[in-house]
C-alpha cells in the first residue's frame, strides 16, 4: 500500500492540473472537500452540510463532487434528500499526503 499512495496522489494532482486548465473547480477547493471529510468523525458528511462548509457555489460544488467520485476519492450513498459523501481509503490517503509538509 505504501507504494500506491504516491502514485494515487500524483495521478490526483495531474487530474487537478488538467481541471484547472479547463476552468473546472480549483485544486484548492477540491482539497478542501477532502480535508473537511477527513476531519469529520466518520469521514462522512451529509451532502448539504459538506456544501455549506465548503463555501462553494452549487455548480462548483457539484463539479468537484463528480470529479472526486470519478477518481474514486469519495462515495455518495443514501436515499434522495439524505445523501451522504464518504471519503474512500484512497481519498483519505490523498488528504493525508497532501497535508504532509
Amino acid at each position: 500500500m505504501g507504494t500506491s499512495r504516491p502514485a494515487n496522489f500524483l495521478a490526483f494532482l495531474n487530474e487537478i492540473r488538467q481541471q484547472q486548465e479547463g476552468g473546472a473547480a480549483s485544486g484548492r477547493d477540491i482539497f478542501s472537500l477532502l480535508y473537511l471529510l477527513a476531519d469529520s468523525a466518520r469521514q462522512a458528511l451529509p451532502v448539504g452540510v459538506l456544501m455549506g462548509a465548503s463555501k462553494m457555489g452549487f455548480n462548483e460544488y457539484s463539479d468537484a463532487l463528480k470529479r472526486l467520485q470519478a477518481g474514486g476519492f469519495i462515495v455518495l450513498s443514501g436515499a434522495h434528500g439524505e445523501e451522504e459523501v464518504r471519503l474512500t481509503e484512497q481519498g483519505a490517503n490523498v488528504a493525508s499526503t497532501a497535508r504532509t509538509p
